[in-house]
């Protein structure tokens, strides 16, 4: 939701002392807001329907926005692997495995 300066400073002093003071302008952005976020058509004339606009807007502004959590998949160390298990990862990337594990270690490590 975009909002601009005039109306957020209105948003502000609404959530501190719930009074406002808009303009014509400012309430043309708060009716294009209700409609852009579905909640109908806003009355411009009626204060009670003002108050109800801020009351949703705010808490719009509020509600946390849902987090993508980021799962890790540890990846074991080429160093802690047994020699079975270097050749395995060698297969699936390509590279011949039946080499010392030495020389797996240093091509799996490029």
């Amino acid at each position: 939701m975009k909002i601009s300066n005039e109306l957020m400073t209105q948003v502000d002093r609404y959530r501190k002392i719930k009074s406002f003071a808009v303009t014509q302008i400012m309430k043309k952005e708060m009716a294009d807001i209700y409609k852009e976020h579905e909640w109908g058509t806003l009355n411009l004339s009626c204060g009670v329907c003002l108050r109800d606009a801020f009351n949703k807007i705010i808490r719009e502004l509020d509600t946390p926005k849902p987090k993508i959590n980021f799962i890790g998949i540890a990846q074991k160390k080429y160093q802690d692997m047994t020699y079975k298990e270097i050749q395995a990862e060698a297969k699936k990337k390509g590279i011949k495995a039946n080499q010392s594990k030495i020389n797996l270690l240093k091509k799996l490590n490029k």
